[in-house]
């Protein structure tokens, strides 16, 4: 079981996150003030998926989302920071 905040704007989603507190963020960078949300979440301690055509979770991956989400929560609830899982998964969308 699981609440999801949502938010069409930059202003909504910071407000969000001012008043909230959350397990982790899902963010779309376009349009919307994404790294400022980032910086956001990352100084909450908010493990953070960006989606975006071009780099982090790339959006035709979304219907894998809860692959990702997996991956960024489970090594947080072990107490360890680093995430690497991903970027073997997506090494076709990354240049070397």
């Amino acid at each position: 079981m699981c609440a999801i905040g949502t938010a069409a704007d930059y202003e909504t989603a910071r407000e969000l996150l001012s008043k909230n507190t959350y397990d982790a963020a899902i963010l779309d960078i376009m349009g919307v003030g994404g790294y400022a949300l980032l910086e956001i979440t990352t100084a909450k301690g908010i493990p953070t998926l960006m989606l975006t055509p071009h780099a982090y979770v790339p959006k035709d991956k979304m219907s894998e989302i809860s692959s990702f989400l997996e991956d960024i929560l489970r090594p947080q609830q072990k107490g360890i920071k680093k995430i690497g899982r991903w970027f073997r998964k997506l090494k076709p969308f990354f240049v070397e």
